[in-house]
């Protein structure tokens, strides 16, 4: 329980950090700054301003050690992990509001936001930043134009994806009515969908991964090992009618995605 090391941002940090393969500590702050410190003495190797508005979410690092966040300012941002350089930013009409994805080609996933809609679900180009589609897992996707328009209905995804080892990907979208989602990574094509009866609030859900049956809700962001198996944790277990339990029910033979 001994702290080894503090380091005072100028405003709150309210993201979990992100740790690089050198063991450098990636964390964003209230006060609108990305920080790279060394993981062992905790020393700043390096901020990065800009004119950020950040969102509480954390950054995602790729293989190349390379650090992608978004922000409220409608940017999409790629640095130089070592030195803090920028190496591109996507110019996007709303705000990045959930921790990015990477997929195994090392295609960024990043889910938009503006006001209470949701924008387009962004596919870039890890190394360049180049938009290889968009879409909006609501709408049927249309073969000639991937960028669809906001809806007004006020649905947004709110929580942090997840990629599995074939490229699928999971989340959630919410508002008043709560779906979580399998969508094909490299079309934005829905694999299947299940319908909640009651909001969640969980950051993600379980479900059947072939069926999509909806078996329970997760408080804890899904992990995905090297061999691509996707671990979840249930610290509470609400069921469609509604009823808690807590611990949830443990069943060693299910993995739940």
């Amino acid at each position: 329980g001994t702290v080894l090391w503090a380091f005072e941002t100028k405003g709150g940090v309210w993201s979990s950090p992100a740790l690089g393969a050198d063991g450098t500590v990636y964390v964003s702050s209230s006060d609108n700054r990305l920080y790279a410190l060394d993981g062992v003495s905790g020393a700043k190797k390096w901020e990065f301003k800009k004119g950020l508005n950040l969102m509480p979410s954390s950054p995602a690092i790729g293989i190349d050690g390379t650090v992608y966040f978004g922000s409220k300012n409608g940017n999409i941002y790629a640095l130089d992990g070592r030195t803090g350089h920028e190496k591109w930013k996507f110019i996007t009409e709303e705000g990045a509001f959930t921790s990015p994805a990477i997929g195994a080609d090392g295609t960024v996933y990043a889910w938009s936001w503006q006001g209470t809609r949701q924008g387009p679900v962004y596919a870039l180009d890890g190394r360049t930043g180049a938009r290889k589609n968009s879409f909006d897992p609501f709408r049927e996707i249309q073969q000639q134009n991937w960028e669809q328009p906001q809806r007004e209905d006020g649905f947004a995804v709110y929580y942090s994806p997840a990629i599995g080892a074939d490229g699928t990907l999971y989340t959630r979208l919410y508002k008043f009515e709560d779906k979580i989602h399998a969508l094909d990574g490299r079309t934005g094509a829905s694999k299947w969908k299940e319908q909640q009866e009651a909001q969640a609030l969980g950051l993600a859900q379980a479900a059947e991964p072939e069926a999509g049956g909806f078996v329970g809700e997760v408080f804890s962001s899904p992990a995905i090992g090297a061999d691509g198996t996707l671990y979840v944790r249930l610290q509470q277990w609400i069921g469609v009618d509604g009823e808690i339990q807590e611990p949830a029910p443990d069943d060693p033979q299910k993995l739940y995605a």
